[in-house]
């Protein structure tokens, strides 16, 4: 699975609905993804690619 694109995805549909990437963020982060492969897989991609985005959130945002 492509994470970029899925998160690019994700991105672009909470901006369309004027919500922005904080949203796609913070809906990872409650909606159970350690439960969620999906999920977690993208929240495991984030950490190793995006690391400065994620190092900027507090831990409580990220977890």
């Amino acid at each position: 699975m492509d994470y970029r694109m899925l998160y690019e995805k994700l991105v672009a549909e909470a901006e369309e609905n004027g919500l922005g990437g904080e949203f796609v963020d913070w809906g990872i982060s409650i909606s159970k993804w350690r439960a969620d492969p999906v999920a977690l897989a993208l929240y495991g991609w984030l950490l190793e690619n995006e690391p400065e985005g994620m190092a900027a959130k507090s831990e409580r945002q990220i977890d």
